[in-house]
């Protein structure tokens, strides 16, 4: 008799706790730190840098990394670079084959 009493009193409970754990998932959803892909600068970069969470770079390719204030001062100091700009460059790079000419600077010329 006494289970029978224990298993009423969990499941008059259960609603409060269904709706507890809803909302802990919401606010998990709510405050969590938005990802993004990054490739490194260059290979020793990828070599050396690893994020504080632990996750590092593969041999190719690029990583997600939450971002945070870390990532924010990777990317300021050019370390790494988001995998849609390097992506982009990519194919502006291939496109030109030939050097553009270099304009003259007032430097340049004879000095009076």
């Amino acid at each position: 008799m006494v289970e029978t009493r224990m298993r009423t009193a969990m499941a008059a409970r259960a609603p409060a706790t269904n709706a507890r754990l809803a909302r802990l998932e919401m606010l998990k959803k709510a405050n969590a730190t938005p990802r993004v892909k990054v490739m490194p600068a260059n290979d020793a970069m990828r070599r050396m840098l690893e994020h504080p969470s632990g996750i590092g770079f593969h041999g190719s390719g690029g990583a997600e990394w939450p971002l945070d204030r870390f990532t924010r001062r990777r990317l300021k100091e050019g370390a790494i670079v988001l995998a849609e700009k390097a992506e982009k460059a990519k194919p502006a790079e291939s496109k030109r084959s030939e050097p553009e000419p270099a304009e003259e600077s007032a430097w340049s010329g004879n000095r009076t």
